[in-house]
């Protein structure tokens, strides 16, 4: 688990994006997207989505980036991406929370919430920055931009609380 169910905010996150259709899969909640490519306007009917899952056409997705310089990042994934299956009889277990490759996904951009996936010790009150692949860091990389702040160290499991303003 990487994202604890405790965690605060007010209707301010994102559904307008779509997980990467070649991105990574699977991928644990609790890390921060960052936009893979955007259409214009809300780009969510785009001629090269397909009917059922549109985000496999292209347009306003978002993944993990492996690299945090310049990256515009749009929030912290709420659930967890499944690898969709190959077989003919596809369906989703709706019970797990999780979303499949070129799905809508939610993503909180303003709030509290606990997560473990962080690179580094953080200290309360200091910034939190983008970090390689999705992480939160504690050290600002060449042109990574500051999400937020860390709120509490690192607990036994290695989870912290952290404010996200993005």
């Amino acid at each position: 688990m990487a994202l604890k169910p405790d965690r605060d905010f007010d209707c301010s996150y994102n559904m307008g994006y779509f997980w990467a259709a070649n991105g990574q899969a699977p991928a644990e909640e609790g890390g921060i997207a960052g936009v893979v490519s955007a259409g214009s306007g809300v780009a969510l009917d785009d001629a090269g989505s397909s009917g059922i899952a549109p985000g496999k056409g292209g347009v306003n997705t978002v993944d993990y980036v492996a690299d945090p310089s310049g990256v515009q990042v749009v929030g912290v994934l709420l659930h967890a991406i499944e690898a969709e299956p190959v077989t003919s009889f596809k369906r989703k277990n709706y019970h797990t929370n999780a979303q499949w490759p070129g799905d809508p996904v939610s993503l909180l951009r303003r709030g509290w919430v606990v997560t473990n996936q962080i690179v580094g010790s953080p200290v309360a009150g200091s910034g939190a920055f983008l970090g390689a692949s999705g992480q939160l860091s504690t050290n600002q990389a060449a042109g990574a931009p500051q999400i937020g702040r860390f709120e509490t160290t690192k607990d036994t499991d290695g989870f912290t609380r952290v404010f996200l303003d993005i």
